[in-house]
C-alpha cells in the first residue's frame, strides 16, 4: 500500500511465506516481513529512508537504513 504526498511518496508492506521440508525440530518456518519507506527530492537530490522487520520463527531481525543520490 502506499500514497503520493506533496513531499514525496509513502510505502507500506507486509510479506509473509512459510518455508517448509525442512530436516530437524521444524518442519515448517512461517516467516513475516514488514517494510515501510519513505521517497522524496529535493532540488538535484533523490533521498529515501526505510524500515524493516523480520519476524518470524527464530529469525527475528530490524534493519533501517537510507539512500541519497544527487542527479546532474
Amino acid at each position: 500500500m502506499g500514497g503520493n504526498f506533496d513531499t514525496g511518496f509513502l510505502r507500506l508492506a507486509w510479506d509473509a511465506a512459510n518455508y517448509g521440508d525442512f530436516d530437524g525440530d521444524q518442519d515448517d518456518v512461517l516467516q513475516h516481513i514488514v517494510r515501510g519507506s519513505y521517497d522524496t527530492t529535493f532540488g538535484d537530490w533523490d533521498f529515501s529512508v526505510y524500515a524493516e522487520g523480520r519476524l518470524g520463527d527464530e529469525q527475528d531481525s530490524q534493519t533501517v537504513g537510507f539512500f541519497l543520490q544527487r542527479r546532474f
